[in-house]
């Protein structure tokens, strides 16, 4: 090897040798002190009034806020007064109302974070799944029980999931919720604020063993 050729080697074997020590520098500056940011405060604070949003999974839906929220109760129970668990005119009917309200409210949350099924679930009560959303909601630090009507009627108003009604001839109250799996949530509430309701499905579901054909308030 001549002197030209050793230079050369020297030059290469310098230029590997800065590469690497480039290298190792970047890894001793980046492992370890990857900054995280919480999803809380990944999210923009909204300003005071503005829609709520919830923040699930599979997509991020506007909810509606306390005055749609009546306004979608209204549309529900005028064309299912039958969901309405209180009298007007009783002793305890403002009571009843406050109640129903803050538990359609929270069953709403809960119905945002499921997925949409093509199909009813004939598996699972309508009672079943109320439970999982009570459940659902004390996980997060909210205690409020949801009966049976209230997540019906939070269903209905979703206006996007599948359901069946009661009929005369056995059939029950059935939803299609998914927890897994399905489509994904939409804000197809916006149409049942305008009135269009999703038709129920022709009732094919009967109670499923050991549930109650009634829906527990």
């Amino acid at each position: 090897m001549n002197l030209a050729e050793l230079e050369a080697l020297v030059v290469e074997q310098g230029r590997r040798l800065a590469l690497a020590e480039s290298d190792i520098t970047a890894l001793k500056a980046n492992q370890g002190f990857r900054k995280v940011t919480p999803l809380a405060a990944s999210v923009a604070a909204e300003p005071e009034g503005a829609r709520i949003t919830l923040s699930i999974e599979r997509a991020k839906i506007a909810l509606p806020n306390e005055d749609e929220l009546r306004k979608l109760l209204d549309v529900v129970f005028g064309t299912y007064p039958t969901l309405r668990p209180w009298t007007h005119g009783s002793s305890y009917a403002f009571q009843d109302e406050q109640n129903f309200t803050r538990q359609f409210s929270a069953a709403f949350g809960y119905v945002s974070s499921q997925g949409r099924a093509d199909e009813i679930d004939m598996k699972h009560s309508v009672s079943w799944w109320a439970d999982q959303a009570s459940d659902w909601l004390r996980h997060r630090g909210d205690r409020t029980d949801i009966g049976g009507a209230a997540f019906l009627a939070a269903c209905v108003a979703a206006g996007d999931v599948a359901f069946q009604r009661s009929d005369q001839f056995g059939n029950v109250w059935a939803v299609g919720l998914a927890s897994w799996e399905g489509r994904k949530a939409t804000e197809a509430w916006r149409n049942v604020l305008c009135g269009e309701l999703r038709r129920p499905v022709p009732g094919i579901h009967k109670a499923p063993e050991r549930s109650s054909l009634s829906v527990r308030r």
